[in-house]
């Protein structure tokens, strides 16, 4: 028997795959980076959330829900002060309603607008 076959035999044996997964899941394993990463379409640092390794949720939300002691209601946005998406200080954001949120970015892009293109 070949090493490659060895090694493919042993996998098949009952309850070894999930000793493998377990032994090299989170912390155990050696590209473990704390349970944070950056979503790359979005900008955003997700944090794993424990109980399920698969979920991930976003920081800021998970701050913002800290230093107001319960979940965000339906309707409200977190909003980074600054515009940096991974900057989550709490002095950064601002928990708000979803319309002054949208009233909020289009004040944003209208100075801007003046700013850099006159008007």
């Amino acid at each position: 028997m070949t090493y490659s076959e060895a090694r493919k035999a042993q996998w098949k044996q009952p309850g070894y795959r999930q000793f493998m997964l377990d032994r090299m899941n989170g912390p155990n394993n050696p590209r473990w980076c704390g349970g944070r990463r950056l979503d790359k379409t979005t900008g955003y640092m997700m944090v794993r959330c424990f109980g399920d390794p698969t979920r991930y949720r976003a920081e800021h939300i998970i701050i913002a829900e800290r230093s107001l002691g319960r979940r965000l209601k339906k309707g409200e946005v977190v909003h980074h002060i600054n515009c940096d998406r991974a900057d989550n200080r709490n002095s950064n954001l601002l928990i708000c309603k979803i319309g002054y949120h949208r009233w909020l970015h289009e004040q944003m892009a209208t100075a801007y607008a003046k700013e850099h293109f006159g008007g």
